[in-house]
């Protein structure tokens, strides 16, 4: 039996089609591979993840650098997850592709339109959704840190320190630095002929999962959008039992939610906020509506205060410390 190697062992194909680390040790063992401890097992995962994913990614990034423009296919990615007959469609929005790319929510808005039981994730929106789709915004930034954790202020400050950046720059000589996210957005329209459970991951999710809820304890380690892909799961599982559901949300949520779909939810703190949610929703639909616009309002002016904040003392460091300049960089956000 061989040990850890570093050539690829199982196509990509397969480590998508797995829904479990069982399922995945199973097929690496009949390939002849066999793990000594855990983290050889990651380092082979790891190894096969990213061979696979360069190999779909090369051929659509040589096209791009050589000047071609990828295709935008006719259906936007989606997983399906169909658990005793009832089938869960969740379609994944590529934020970066939706700003770069206007034929990007037409093409949501095509699948969506006839569509029964739409769950949105938080505040993401389908334009132009006919008034004859009915659809539920869920509440799944119910589950978001307090605002003093530096998980949820981290994004903010990345964000103002390179629009503080750039305003300097504009000012001092008109010229500025490319952002993470602009860099990306080059490659957005490729990104759409990506498997979603490919986007923005290191390993499968249901491995990154099964690793943290593997370990002995008395909650799951979950990361905070592993949580909220938690509630989406298991608010789509027992909104209207039995009924098939089709759900919009954001590209890194969907493999989670598959996962927690077809593995349940561990934390009982989630399973039943969602259960409340639903419950709400089921008997006063208004109340329910309420509650997530009165959060939404609360989370929207505490944010834009901290990044005014934020950007106030970068711009100071950077020498444009005017409150005009502060307001300027919040209002980007």
């Amino acid at each position: 039996m061989r040990t850890v190697e570093t050539s690829p062992v199982l196509p990509i194909s397969a480590l998508i089609r797995a829904n479990s680390i069982d399922e995945l040790i199973t097929q690496y063992t009949q390939a002849g591979l066999t793990f000594p401890t855990q983290q050889d097992f990651i380092v082979a995962v790891r190894n096969d993840w990213e061979a696979g994913r360069e190999a779909l990614w090369s051929e659509t990034r040589e096209k791009i650098n050589s000047g071609q423009q990828p295709l935008i296919p006719q259906r936007p990615p989606s997983i399906e997850v169909i658990i005793d007959g009832v089938t869960y469609r969740i379609y994944g929005e590529i934020h970066t592709v939706r700003e770069s790319v206007k034929r990007y929510g037409a093409l949501f808005l095509q699948e969506l339109s006839a569509t029964n039981n739409l769950l949105l994730e938080q505040n993401i929106k389908v334009q132009n959704l006919p008034d004859t789709t009915p659809s539920v915004e869920l509440f799944d930034n119910s589950l978001l840190p307090p605002y003093s954790d530096f998980e949820y202020f981290l994004p903010m400050l990345k964000g103002a320190f390179y629009s503080a950046v750039n305003y300097t720059l504009s000012k001092i000589g008109n010229k500025r630095v490319s952002t993470p996210s602009e860099k990306s957005e080059a490659f957005a329209v490729g990104m759409l002929s990506m498997p979603l459970e490919l986007i923005a991951r290191s390993l499968p999710a249901y491995v990154e999962l099964g690793l943290r809820e593997g370990v002995k304890q008395a909650k799951p380690r979950l990361t905070q959008s592993q949580k909220r892909s938690a509630y989406m799961a298991e608010f789509a599982r027992i909104w209207r039992r039995g009924e098939g559901k089709v759900l919009l949300v954001g590209a890194g949520h969907a493999p989670e939610m598959k996962y927690f779909l077809l593995n349940g939810v561990k934390d009982h703190r989630i399973t039943e906020l969602a259960s409340r949610h639903v419950e709400l929703l089921e008997t006063d639909p208004e109340r329910y509506q309420r509650m997530k616009a009165n959060d939404d309002r609360v989370k929207t002016t505490i944010t834009y205060t901290a990044v005014l904040v934020i950007s106030l003392v970068i711009g100071g460091l950077l020498g444009s410390g005017s409150v005009l300049t502060a307001m300027y960089l919040a209002s980007k956000f």
